[in-house]
């Protein structure tokens, strides 16, 4: 079976980091600490939450303006989480200072 990869369409730009973190059973929640650079353009971040199957159980997205360290909820039964920091648009500067993505609260 041949592979057709079609343009998004959605004015996406491709990711610049991706990171992926093992979730412990009893976690409630992650943060991402990505930081941006003073004179960086806004970033965007997506986390999706995958089950020990590897299928998604939730995602969320955030436009990320200097850095992000607040709490994302873990949805139940989740086993990993997917970061993936992107450009707004395409012609965008987007500087990482920082990205270490972490478990936050313990059920």
């Amino acid at each position: 079976a041949a592979v057709v990869l079609l343009p998004r369409g959605d004015g996406a730009a491709p990711a610049l980091e991706t990171k992926t973190l093992a979730l412990e059973p009893d976690a409630t929640s992650v943060r991402a600490n990505l930081k941006l650079a003073k004179s960086s353009a806004p970033a965007v971040l997506k986390v999706v939450f995958r089950g020990p199957d590897g299928s998604a159980l939730g995602e969320v997205t955030r436009t990320v303006k200097q850095s992000a360290a607040s709490d994302i909820a873990v949805p139940q039964n989740a086993a990993s989480a997917e970061f993936t920091a992107s450009k707004a648009s395409e012609e965008d500067e987007v500087a990482i200072t920082g990205f270490a993505p972490t478990q936050a609260r313990r059920r």
